[in-house]
């Protein structure tokens, strides 16, 4: 892997900073945020309840230590645990989406919070405070933790096989659900940040950001800091989203919903039109 400067951010309460790499960090506060590793994998499920969140994330080590993979679980200062797993090799959101699913069966594989396996997510710093609470994320057990687990060779060969299928055809016109987060306000508890604005911000104007980061009571920063990533817009994750919090049949209405490509396709293409460099 080549050197990887991650992204980092202070948060707290209301007020979110800018993303910066660490040789950009003007503020005064050490960051508490830093964006996801590239061979990193977090597992973290996100109920309201703490038990609930510690229930399954001590089932999910169990059937890590009898695999013999190595992870840490934290606390997140909040009310979830994170479990860090760290490979040989970087990993894209669909080699992680296939190891969970390889790993875990699929009723435990579902829990997970998929919007932690993307490029640019920010997760917690490691004993550093929460935004909310302020407690810091501690570490609560680990295994083995520094031995990097070995990747699947058979997910890395499938993941080069991927063929494009679908029409070449770029997103027109309105999505529903973004036009609906002008307006309403999706559930606090779905993460909704992560699945809202990056698609938000890739096809909506900026002259309904700020409409919609009042509605969904975030700040505007956060809609700017997506922009300077320039992100895709991901219809499946936010027909997956809607069907999650109950906006059932909203995607239905789409006329443009059969000719969206996927992000995994979206990859491909720039790959092709890069002679695959």
């Amino acid at each position: 892997m080549c050197e990887f400067q991650p992204l980092l951010a202070y948060m707290k309460g209301s007020f979110k900073s800018k993303w910066k790499t660490r040789e950009n960090w003007d503020l005064k506060v050490e960051p508490n945020y830093r964006q996801r590793l590239p061979n990193e994998i977090v597992l973290e499920t996100d109920y309201e309840k703490p038990e609930t969140n510690l229930e399954v994330a001590t089932k999910t080590t169990e059937i890590l230590e009898q695999k013999n993979i190595s992870y840490q679980m934290w606390f997140s200062g909040n009310k979830s645990y994170h479990i860090n797993i760290l490979f040989d090799t970087d990993l894209t959101k669909n080699m992680i989406e296939q190891w969970v699913y390889k790993t875990f069966e699929k009723a435990l594989a579902d829990c997970f919070d998929d919007c932690n396996w993307n490029e640019k997510r920010l997760v917690g710093i490691e004993w550093q405070p929460h935004q909310k609470t302020g407690k810091l994320k501690s570490l609560i057990k680990e295994f083995d933790s520094t031995t990097q687990n070995v990747f699947p060779k058979e997910i890395k060969t499938k993941e080069k096989k991927y063929v494009l299928k679908t029409k070449d055809v770029s997103f027109r016109g309105k999505c529903l659900i973004c036009e609906l987060a002008l307006v309403e306000k999706f559930p606090e508890s779905s993460n909704r940040h992560q699945h809202i604005i990056p698609n938000f911000v890739a096809i909506m104007p900026t002259t309904c950001w700020q409409q919609c980061a009042n509605t969904q009571g975030k700040n505007l920063v956060e809609f700017e800091n997506w922009a300077n990533i320039k992100p895709f817009f991901k219809c499946s994750q936010l027909q997956k989203y809607a069907s999650k919090n109950g906006f059932i049949g909203v995607c239905d209405n789409c006329p443009y919903k059969k000719i969206r490509l996927t992000q995994e396709q979206w990859n491909l293409k720039k790959k092709m039109s890069a002679g695959w460099k």
